[in-house]
Order: structure tokens, then C-alpha cells, then sequence
């Protein structure tokens, strides 16, 4: 799952990506939460179970948009092969 917001909030999508994260495990799933992170590098850290990678952020308009994208699209592809 890919959020634009810290993980995990006590109300609106990171709660709603919370809780489905936590039943999606409880059925034997592994999860794994892409959010939004410090500008500096890559971080990986687990939320109850439930890992969560914050790529890079540079909130600099609009250019923070595409290089958003390519963080999240790196750490994907990087992630990806451990589910196939």
C-alpha cells in the first residue's frame, strides 16, 4: 500500500490503511506500507508487524511530484521481487 501521509493517524486513510493492514496479517498476509519520509535517504522500520518504508521527500513544488514518483517506484521494484 502507498500512503501520502504519516502511518499510522488516528483518523482518516492512515487509520483506514492501519486497520486493514492488521487484518490482512491476521489472515497471513504479509503487508508492507510505502509513505512519505525525511528528505535524507530511504528508512525502513516495522509498525506491529507491519512494515513500513519511507522513501525520500522533498517538498519543493511542483518538482516534488516527480521525485516522489521515482522514490516510490525505486523502492517498489526493490520490493517487489521478495513477494513474486
Amino acid at each position: 500500500m502507498v500512503l501520502a501521509v504519516p502511518f499510522p493517524l488516528e483518523e482518516g486513510i492512515g487509520s483506514y490503511t492501519y486497520h486493514l493492514s492488521k487484518k490482512l496479517i491476521e489472515k497471513g498476509h504479509e503487508v508492507v506500507v510505502i509513505i512519505r519520509g525525511s528528505w535524507r535517504r530511504l528508512e525502513r522500520e516495522f509498525v506491529e508487524d507491519i512494515e513500513v518504508i519511507k522513501v525520500p521527500f522533498i517538498p519543493i513544488y511542483p518538482f516534488y511530484l516527480k521525485l516522489h514518483g521515482k522514490f516510490v517506484n525505486k523502492a517498489y521494484l526493490d520490493i517487489i521481487s521478495l513477494f513474486s
